[in-house]
């Protein structure tokens, strides 16, 4: 890939730049002038060394908890913040709620229940950097991919043959998945001119979906194993659960590493007739909607299929939707959803971001138990009237999943 091919021939230039560097001094030393000379050399050994292209930085997403960000938040309070939140003392997730307070209490007569997903991937398009007000950039809340003042990443590059005319965002994706046996991810983003670093606030990222992974002790049901949030796409605001047809890779449902393609084997190779697609939950019961009438038809086709005669007719306004911030709300179709993070003091040249998913999976249930099976367990069902009375009302028997909390720091 494009990237690949542009290290290796860094790496290759600083060889032959260092192997210059020797023969010329060698030169320099047999020469009456050598100092004169060694002047001259080194200088032209600089020049050649800098001709090749700006060295990257680095985004390294870190799989973290809220103990940690919260313990980091109260260390140093100007270095990592978040976007969402009202005041820098006040940790919040990307939507602007208090990952310490998910619940609603036990006043709707139901008891709150809580899962940690043992993985999750992200499907980045783009990471932009904005500069501060006082140096040009936007009203902070008012961050679009038009008014961003520099691109650090772009999936594109990964792909051949792009139409830049007929691309739209996202239409290009790399996935960036956190697991436990990997608790990192990074990529390389493009370094800021040092002059211009501290001009330089926020950074925005532009992801198609976020996907949790559960494990099957506390989500039995392997039709809910992968849960996507839908951030830039036809389904946004939305939740949607990966069904596997059968001709992919039996590991996928129990093992997120594989899933991500974060094994020693590709998986996804061997499971070359692998298709995904997309099942949707109803917030009325938590059950699966009729999007697909072959997952109940044809159940044998498919990996993780809901069970049979569970379905429920389809209808958007019924659709499980996840919290969301209200910015969302405001974006036309065609506007990209971008999750920004301010910046604290120091380098830009490698970004760290601390990703934490801690309890994200909220529901109520009575059930003695803390594993969430909807289709299996009556308890486990959420009783809303529509995707969006789930998320208000708090006297109803709720079902919600959360964005993470991310803080962002540079070093």
């Amino acid at each position: 890939m494009k990237q690949n091919e542009k290290k290796i021939m860094r790496g290759t230039l600083s060889i032959a730049v260092f192997f210059i560097l020797f023969l010329l001094f060698l030169m320099s030393c047999g020469s009456k002038d050598s100092n004169k000379d060694l002047i001259t050399n080194l200088t032209i050994a600089q020049i050649l060394a800098g001709s090749g292209e700006q060295p990257l930085g680095k985004a390294e997403f870190r799989l973290s908890n809220t103990n940690s960000l919260l313990s980091t938040r109260s260390s140093n309070v100007q270095q990592f913040r978040t976007l969402s939140a009202t005041s820098y003392g006040l940790l919040t997730d990307l939507s602007g709620n208090n990952p310490q307070n998910y619940g609603d209490g036990t006043s709707d007569g139901f008891t709150d229940h809580f899962i940690t997903p043992i993985a999750a991937a992200l499907d980045i398009c783009q990471i932009v950097a904005y500069k501060s007000r006082e140096k040009g950039g936007p009203e902070p809340g008012n961050e679009t991919l038009e008014n961003a003042s520099l691109i650090l990443y772009d999936a594109a590059v990964i792909f051949q043959n792009v139409n830049e005319k007929e691309r739209k965002f996202c239409d290009y994706v790399d996935k960036f998945s956190l697991v436990p046996e990997k608790q990192t991810a990074r990529v390389d983003i493009k370094t800021i001119p040092i002059d211009q670093r501290a001009d330089y606030d926020r950074i925005g990222i532009i992801a198609s979906s976020l996907t949790y992974a559960f494990s099957p002790n506390d989500v039995p049901e392997d039709a809910y194993r992968y849960m996507s949030l839908e951030l830039n796409n036809s389904y946004r605001g939305e939740i949607i659960t990966d069904i596997f047809y059968d001709g992919c890779p039996n590991s996928f449902l129990n093992s997120p590493r594989s899933y991500f393609n974060e094994g020693t084997t590709n998986d996804w190779v061997e499971g070359n007739t692998c298709t995904v697609r997309p099942g949707m939950i109803d917030s009325n019961s938590g059950i699966f909607l009729l999007n697909s009438e072959e997952y109940f038809t044809n159940p044998n086709r498919y990996k993780n299929p809901p069970l049979v005669n569970s379905g429920v007719a389809d209808t958007e306004s019924k659709r499980l939707k996840y919290k969301k911030p209200s910015s969302m709300d405001t974006l036309r179709s065609s506007d990209p959803y971008i999750m920004v993070l301010n910046l604290g003091e120091g380098s830009i040249s490698n970004l760290f971001l601390d990703v934490s998913m801690d309890n994200v999976l909220f529901w109520d249930s009575n059930a003695p138990d803390n594993q969430f099976s909807p289709q299996l367990d009556v308890q486990d069902r959420p009783n809303a009237t529509s995707g969006a009375d789930n998320l208000t009302n708090t006297s109803r028997k709720n079902m919600i999943l959360h964005l993470p909390t991310i803080l962002s720091s540079k070093k």
